[in-house]
């Protein structure tokens, strides 16, 4: 009924016939984001990183479905840790790694990984993805299998299959139907309203800083080396490995143009700092961020209040302002429940891996509750 090709590369695949498959509130799974990293080298073997295209075609060779999956040669760049069960291997002996991931590069978003056609069955064909990767992940003499990230409502089609489940939490913002930013601040505990209208008022007094958004058709080459330099000097400041490129933001720049949110600071002519985001149908996604100059409350306005305010006015429902960051609860960010899917194929270390999962829920359980009395809204 459905035949599967395995692909290591999205030339072979045209932008119209994978993007038939994408999803409408979800930019990182559209071709183009995917080809840009692949094609600029940042997500390639040399980083760890090679592709692995699952194609499903039916009887008349139309693609019904399809998945992206890495096989990876380390954990870094994936926002769900495992360290603990690599150093676990490493004491028994074994080799965690290569694993296959289903993920996009460097970016802890929720989205679906499995694509499905809409008039196809995804019942059918997201469980049988899910069986696909565990024979690509024997074949190629991997650990595991996972998949991160999910939307709640796809965890089925992996548990039914095996998978052990995985939760994790980030912090995200509501659109509450609010026609204005005052809307946001009123629907506010007053402390935090108040904690916000100090922080804004007080950036607006720093003399000769403006405040601007670029998207679609205003966007430049000059912003994608800009960005592209703020996200250079911002992994440098904190001592991390930068794995995307100039080319990879000069790519995104221009084809992802009208899917890109970019919000700059100007301080006397010069641009200071910038924070990009990426939104499509009614999300949108905070990704980096950069500044030369630490100005009080820059980073909060840039990354948070630019970001609500601009899902206000243009009505998006959902702002995912990336991973970490429990200082985002008190400007407006509820935490929430992420999920991951995990194939371990050797029986050995199944069940302390399964314990594992439910003390770590059992801990973010308890942390929810911690949180329940600190929440912003009245």
């Amino acid at each position: 009924m459905f035949t599967i090709e395995v692909l290591h590369t999205l030339n072979h695949v045209s932008v119209a016939e994978w993007d038939s498959l994408t999803c409408p509130d979800f930019p990182f799974a559209d071709f183009d984001h995917l080809h840009a990293l692949e094609v600029t080298g940042c997500a390639g073997p040399d980083m760890g990183w090679l592709p692995v295209y699952l194609l499903v075609r039916n009887e008349s060779g139309d693609l019904v479905a399809a998945t992206y999956c890495y096989v990876k040669s380390h954990g870094y760049g994936e926002f769900i840790f495992d360290y603990a069960w690599s150093q676990a291997y490493a004491r028994a002996g074994r080799d965690y790694y290569p694993k296959l991931v289903s993920a996009v590069p460097y970016t802890p978003a929720t989205g679906p990984k499995v694509l499905v056609r809409h008039d196809a069955p995804r019942d059918l064909l997201e469980g049988l993805i899910a069986d696909e990767m565990k024979s690509i992940a024997q074949r190629a003499g991997c650990s595991s299998v996972h998949s991160l990230f999910l939307p709640q409502e796809h965890l089925k089609h992996y548990e039914s299959k095996g998978y052990l489940l995985r939760h994790s939490f980030q912090y995200h913002w509501f659109n509450k139907n609010y026609s204005t930013f005052d809307d946001f601040l009123n629907a506010l505990k007053s402390k935090r309203r108040r904690q916000i209208q100090l922080e804004r008022r007080q950036l607006n007094q720093t003399p000769g800083l403006t405040l601007e958004t670029r998207t679609g058709k205003q966007l430049s080459e000059e912003d994608a080396d800009l960005m592209a330099r703020f996200y250079l000097d911002t992994n440098e400041k904190w001592g991390s490995i930068p794995c995307l490129s100039r080319e990879f933001f000069r790519t995104i720049f221009q084809t992802m143009g009208d899917r890109i949110v970019l919000f700059v600071a100007t301080l006397e002519g010069e641009r200071v700092a910038a924070a990009l985001n990426f939104k499509k149908g009614k999300k949108m996604f905070g990704r980096y961020w950069g500044t030369l100059r630490e100005i009080k409350h820059l980073h909060f306005e840039l990354c948070y209040y630019q970001a609500i305010e601009h899902c206000i006015n243009n009505n998006l429902n959902v702002y995912e302002a990336g991973a970490q960051g429990e200082h985002k609860i008190p400007r407006g960010f509820s935490p929430q429940l992420t999920y991951s899917a995990h194939h371990i194929a050797d029986e050995q270390f199944v069940d302390p891996i399964e314990r594992f999962l439910e003390q770590e829920k059992r801990f973010i359980d308890e942390q929810f509750k911690e949180w329940t009395p600190h929440l912003p809204y009245i």
